[in-house]
């Protein structure tokens, strides 16, 4: 297998190629069809009939069968009781499954165009081709430490060690290196993963996608996905607010389930920005507890003096009476 490793072709990778492109918004958006197709019609009726107890009709007239459907939800009513009120009625509602579960749709097919990419050969994979250029940028910085600059032999040494690294070596290399044993460890899956075949690439795929969200899109997209969060609230809150006055019909909830579902899968995709976040130095560093923090001296030399100062006035402190010096004890005796 033919790995790219040198500096000229990590430059490369970061550009993508048309075909490449192509291939993931093409298999993003087939892959959206397919599941509103097949799964997401069927799950929506099947919510809409089993949790809402509607009656739904999908065919008619004036109706279709992916964008529009009639529902009628009758309230239970007690065996032999009247209907008297109008919320005891029956109510007609007119529902979108296209809008209300596109940002599912969208999840899901941009979920199966990562994988997908992710595995095929690094011409075509878009998303192989930012895993690839994302070990080599790692790896440059590593060999950075260990030879300063670097040749593109070294940096396949480089790659080699860590692949190959036991555990004990990858603790050496974390004291040599100062970096996180988890960082090591994420790399070197990386690597590994990088060398398998294609079913072994695709059972191991969540080793290359936490190296690549952990180096590189927890550390430019936190903020872009935290500020998508709130553009996504506060279209919840706009829509929600015209469907409370009337600019919204109420027979028409769709536009309102589409800016839930919408928030919802923001807010999986920061949670799953937070997790692979690394964390700074400051957050997981435990305070040191040596004499010098104790006594209060900023420096060594100053706690040495603080000390020295400390143990001459023990000695001095007055005895209580009855209590003699060991030399005195010795003449006494």
């Amino acid at each position: 297998m033919n790995t790219t490793n040198s500096r000229r072709q990590y430059i490369e990778l970061r550009k993508h190629s048309l075909p490449q492109t192509l291939i993931f918004f093409g298999i993003l958006i087939v892959s959206s069809l397919l599941f509103f197709r097949y799964a997401g019609i069927d799950a929506a009726h099947w919510l809409l009939t089993s949790s809402l107890k509607a009656k739904v009709e999908r065919e008619g007239e004036g109706l279709n069968y992916y964008t529009t459907w009639r529902m009628e939800i009758v309230p239970e009513q007690p065996a032999g009781k009247k209907t008297e009120s109008s919320e005891e009625q029956a109510k007609e509602y007119s529902f979108d499954p296209l809008l209300s579960i596109l940002p599912v749709m969208a999840a899901f097919g941009m979920a199966v165009a990562t994988v997908v990419t992710g595995i095929l050969p690094q011409r075509y994979g878009f998303v192989r081709q930012k895993i690839e250029r994302e070990i080599i940028n790692v790896l440059h910085r590593y060999a950075r430490i260990e030879y300063g600059d670097h040749t593109d032999s070294e940096l396949l040494e480089i790659s080699d060690r860590i692949s190959t690294a036991d555990l004990r070596e990858m603790h050496d290399l974390e004291e040599q290196w100062s970096v996180s044993f988890y960082d090591l460890s994420s790399l070197q899956s990386a690597i590994q993963w990088r060398e398998r075949s294609l079913p072994g690439r695709l059972l191991r795929i969540g080793d290359a996608m936490g190296f690549y969200l952990r180096s590189h899109f927890t550390q430019h997209y936190e903020n872009p996905v935290l500020g998508l969060i709130y553009i996504g609230a506060a279209i919840l809150i706009i829509i929600i607010g015209l469907r409370g006055l009337q600019f919204i019909p109420k027979d028409k909830p769709s536009l309102v389930l589409f800016a839930i579902s919408l928030e919802f899968i923001l807010l999986i995709v920061y949670a799953i920005t937070l997790i692979y976040t690394k964390q700074s130095p400051e957050e997981h560093q435990e305070p040191e507890a040596n004499l010098g923090t104790i006594l209060g001296g900023a420096t060594t030399a100053a706690s040495t003096n603080n000390a020295e100062k400390m143990l001459r006035m023990f000695i001095a402190l007055p005895r209580h009476q009855g209590e003699q010096h060991p030399k005195d004890q010795q003449q006494n005796g």
